[in-house]
């Protein structure tokens, strides 16, 4: 029962660790001009809807840790279980609980990020692997 909560909150967590990750790390590697674009897009999203990018990668973040920190109470509570029984009753209420709980942290920052990457569809990019003709005059 224990590995299985711990599985199934790994499973939910890893998705969201990455992607805060990979927005930091793309931020950071970004060319000078796909980084001028995409902080005049989250601006005018910030505008839009009052939120910032640090603020939903932080909510996901802080959503991540507190369902981290529940299983790890659902985990000593299902090994300190003293039947095997009450132990799978416990290890099926936690998975209940814990997607609901999931549900409830991400919704609305993981709604955020899709329609932050919705505005940022149609931002042009730089492809630094093709040839460019430049006409000046």
């Amino acid at each position: 029962g224990a590995m299985t909560i711990d599985l199934f909150c790994q499973k939910l967590c890893a998705p969201l660790r990455t992607t805060v990750d990979t927005y930091k790390w793309e931020l950071r590697h970004m060319h000078p001009f796909e980084k001028v674009v995409m902080e005049l897009t989250v601006q005018a999203r910030q505008k839009k809807d009052g939120l910032t990018l640090a603020t939903i990668l932080d909510d996901i973040h802080e959503g991540r840790k507190e369902l981290l920190a529940l299983s790890k109470d659902w985990i000593s509570k299902i090994k300190s279980s003293p039947t095997a029984r009450e132990s799978f009753e416990c290890t099926e209420e936690a998975k209940e609980v814990l997607g609901k709980v999931f549900l409830d942290l991400i919704e609305e920052p993981w709604g955020g990020v899709v329609e932050l990457q919705k505005s940022l569809r149609n931002v042009p990019i730089v492809r630094l692997d093709c040839p460019a003709v430049v006409l000046v005059g």
